[in-house]
């Protein structure tokens, strides 16, 4: 063992034995908590990005991911969203989107724009082995619930970044945690 790891074990458990650290916060990955009025802002930024002018008959209008720069505050009892702002320089594709963040920004937080999802589905006569083949002329969307391998990619790799979040739709957020070396998905978020 190292000094360094020895000294950080002495440390560690001089903390725990003050009652200023329990064993729960050492084992237990930390939640991370959003503000009510902070979800509510990127509910309405995956809003604002649904598809447009878009039918079951006209697929090709493709909506753009949006990056934020976010600052999270860890604390032994959880980690804590403290404020956001957008990417500066950012580019916005169907599928990916980049940007550049302040130093005091810890973590990055985009969404997962849901797409149209044209539905085809058979109309059978009762009684019958006759179907005719018709498109169901409602919109239908697809939605992206997971980060992805670039996603959890991009946070392993970016210098100081300790979290990936991403709203896949109003009031869905999962995230990514960088916890013990180690990139924990999905780790516990909760809105408050």
């Amino acid at each position: 063992m190292t000094s360094t790891t020895t000294k950080g074990m002495v440390i560690t458990a001089a903390l725990v034995a003050l009652g200023i650290l329990t064993l729960s916060t050492l084992l237990i990955p930390p939640t991370v908590y959003i503000p009510q009025r902070i979800a509510a802002q990127w509910d309405s930024i995956w809003r604002d990005n649904l598809p447009k002018n878009c039918s079951a008959e006209n697929i090709l209008c493709a909506p753009k991911e949006f990056l934020g720069c976010v600052q999270i505050e860890r604390t032994p009892t959880g980690w804590y969203v403290r404020r956001w702002e957008p990417a500066a320089n950012m580019i916005r594709l169907p599928l990916a989107a980049s940007g550049d963040c302040l130093a005091g920004d810890n973590a990055m937080w985009h969404i997962h724009p849901a797409t149209v999802d044209p539905v085809a589905i058979y109309k059978c006569v009762h009684n019958s082995i006759m179907c005719n083949f018709v498109t169901d002329t409602s919109i239908h969307l697809r939605f992206y619930r997971d980060l992805s391998g670039d996603d959890l990619e991009t946070l392993w790799n970016t210098p100081g970044a300790i979290a990936s979040l991403m709203t896949w739709a109003p009031g869905y957020t999962v995230g990514a945690i960088v916890w013990r070396h180690k990139i924990l998905y999905p780790a516990k978020v909760v809105i408050q």
